[in-house]
């Protein structure tokens, strides 16, 4: 079978439409390692912070953190906590507790 200066010509358009996939199939493949990444990251972050030597940091740690302030994190008892701050947590965390359906 003789090659044909047609096949030539073919032969390039594959190669470049080869090529125009391939960004397309690793931005793909991009994505779906970040969406993996995210639903995996939380399930890591729980052995994560299992460990006793780990302390998780909030939001408002990181911020501190990020401008270089620093944080420092003091322990005090309960009795030494306002009660409007106490029952302000409790309100948020979920103000209809008391009616809740106990499956």
């Amino acid at each position: 079978m003789e090659a044909r200066p047609d096949d030539d010509v073919e032969d390039a358009g594959e190669r470049v439409s080869r090529r125009r996939r391939t960004p397309r199939r690793s931005v793909l493949r991009r994505l779906i390692l970040i969406c993996l990444a995210v639903l995996v990251a939380p399930y890591l972050l729980i052995l994560l912070y299992a460990l006793p030597v780990v302390r998780p940091v909030s939001t408002l740690m990181l911020a501190d953190l990020a401008l270089l302030k620093g944080y420092d994190r003091q322990w005090v008892a309960l009795d030494d906590i306002s009660p409007n701050l106490v029952q302000a947590v409790m309100m948020s965390e979920d103000g209809q507790f008391c009616r809740h359906a106990w499956v």
